[in-house]
């Protein structure tokens, strides 16, 4: 069998698409029904936390724009869950009144951060978070959390597929599974995103002026 990197080397996929001059950090899912390895729902994602942290706090320092997504249901016969709840039994416990719903305790979230809730796995889909980033003018998203091969990797498709510079910090993103994880973002960084290092986000938020947004108040 021809080796992958090959096969996506000669059909010429996989080039870098770099950061662009305004940025914003997505954080995807970090809740404690993820995050926590004492959930039914979760395993423990403390890297992924702390290594967020160090973007979130980054960005705070250039006034750059964190958002914050979580999921989350208020009907309890599943009426804003829809489908997805036949085939992710999971996504039922996360009623917006339960612990579950919280974000992890441990995340640095600032004042002016925005925290909003979805109901599907992209942080775009049938949320206002598109319509926010064109008012803020950004043409990069920096995309951590949880998890890889399933809400991270939707918001990722659907960063790119707005036309966003899309960079995912791998320490900065996690997984049930170590395997799809991996798996994941390899093919994240060939199709959709840079994948790069936390250090590399960190670096690039620290070299930018800090963040003037003209439209707000």
């Amino acid at each position: 069998m021809e080796d992958k990197e090959k096969i996506y080397t000669d059909s010429k996929i996989g080039f870098p698409i770099g950061y662009g001059k305004r940025p914003a950090v997505i954080v995807v899912d970090l809740q404690k029904g993820f995050t926590s390895p004492d959930s039914f729902a979760g395993c423990d994602m403390t890297e992924a936390v702390e290594q967020t942290n160090r973007i979130v706090d980054a960005a705070h320092e250039k006034n750059v724009t964190v958002f914050f997504a979580r999921i989350g249901y208020q009907s309890p016969k599943g009426v804003d869950l829809g489908a997805w709840g036949l085939k992710c039994h999971t996504e039922r416990a996360f009623s917006n009144q339960s612990e579950l719903y919280e974000l992890d305790d441990r995340l640095h979230v600032g004042a002016s951060d925005i925290i909003f809730e979805k109901h599907w796995a992209s942080a775009f889909f049938g949320t206002h978070l598109l319509q926010m980033l064109i008012n803020l003018q950004v043409d990069t998203t920096i995309l951590t959390g949880c998890t890889t091969s399933g809400c991270l990797n939707a918001s990722i498709i659907d960063a790119i597929s707005h036309g966003f510079r899309t960079i995912v910090p791998r320490e900065a993103c996690w997984d049930r599974s170590v395997e799809l994880h991996e798996m994941y973002l390899w093919n994240i960084g060939k199709k959709y995103a840079d994948v790069v290092s936390t250090q590399d986000s960190v670096e690039y938020l620290n070299r930018i002026a800090p963040m003037h947004y003209a439209n707000l108040w």
